[in-house]
């Protein structure tokens, strides 16, 4: 059961680095290839791809688990979890983002996600809400520097 809900908010976590990937407003001409990019790693269960989406030396906290702090050690949380769940369908509605300078944006909003367990059980679907902070690379790209996410049953307009 531990291994299951490990596996389950790691995969709720990689979810979130496809919020934090997306660039502020005014970059949106790069978010489809950066998109497409990350769907394809989920739906692969590319763990050291999905990784990748997030800067050396970024910050992980799932619901009810360890901080994952780095690359390397998001990458393995990510990976332990690829081999109980595959990722079915997202749905992530932003709520506010904010650009914090040239080189910052701040997102947060809500996400359901659909898992099928790779054990034959039955897919389920989670809710919640989710927090990033991206950060702008020498390079261009938008990188994910901290993460953090609930699951609830369901998360209502007013309390976001």
């Amino acid at each position: 059961m531990q291994k299951s809900a490990l596996s389950f908010s790691a995969i709720v976590s990689v979810l979130l680095v496809f919020a934090a990937v997306i660039p502020a407003a005014s970059d949106t001409e790069t978010s489809h290839p950066l998109r497409d990019s990350w769907m394809l790693a989920l739906k692969m269960g590319d763990a050291a791809k999905a990784a990748s989406f997030f800067t050396p030396n970024a910050t992980s906290m799932p619901p009810g688990f360890p901080t994952n702090v780095g690359r390397k050690a998001i990458e393995q949380f990510y990976s332990d979890s690829f081999v109980l769940l595959k990722l079915e369908d997202l749905e992530m509605q932003v709520k506010e983002r904010h650009q914090d300078g040239p080189n910052t944006t701040r997102e947060h909003g809500t996400y359901k996600a659909t898992w099928v367990p790779k054990d034959g059980s039955a897919p389920y679907t989670v809710t919640g809400r989710y927090l990033f902070i991206a950060k702008r690379q020498p390079d261009g790209r938008w990188l994910i520097s901290w993460e953090m996410h609930t699951i609830e049953a369901k998360v209502s307009a007013d309390q976001l």
